[in-house]
């Protein structure tokens, strides 16, 4: 059976020595990582300590290892009362990552449609003939 915690019940362990956090709704219990934790305990303690910090890991970009090694801290899941904000926060999060995605307009494709077609007829369809 999985743990069931709050944001309330996560928010009383907000110290370098009982430290939990909430990432994309799962409730980890990181003491014994905040030595370890190369970014600092100032910023763990500051930004993440008894709170959901989803966005601030979302913002630093971890890498999967990252994501990997913090599966051994889980301990459980948020109450679904307190994911309603999380489903919000996340909704508007893929819709700014779908938003900063590059974007292709007509002339990004037509541009170099039309230098390959031109260099195609250029070079291949009617190659110039030197006569020496």
């Amino acid at each position: 059976m999985v743990n069931i915690y709050t944001l309330k019940d996560v928010s009383k362990h907000n110290t370098k020595e009982d430290m939990w956090v909430v990432l994309h709704n799962k409730v980890y219990n990181v003491t014994a990582f905040v030595p370890a934790h190369p970014g600092s305990e100032d910023i763990l303690i500051t930004r993440a300590a008894g709170k959901d910090a989803t966005e601030a890991f979302e913002d630093i970009n971890h890498s999967e290892l990252a994501r990997e090694t913090l599966e051994q801290f889980m301990i459980g899941q948020l109450h679904e009362d307190d994911c309603v904000a999380r489903k919000v926060f996340e909704s508007v999060y893929e819709r700014k990552i779908e938003e900063d995605k590059p974007k292709r307009s007509l002339a990004t494709v037509l541009i170099p449609t039309f230098a390959a077609i031109i260099l195609i007829y250029k070079y291949v369809l009617h190659p110039r003939i030197s006569v020496s």
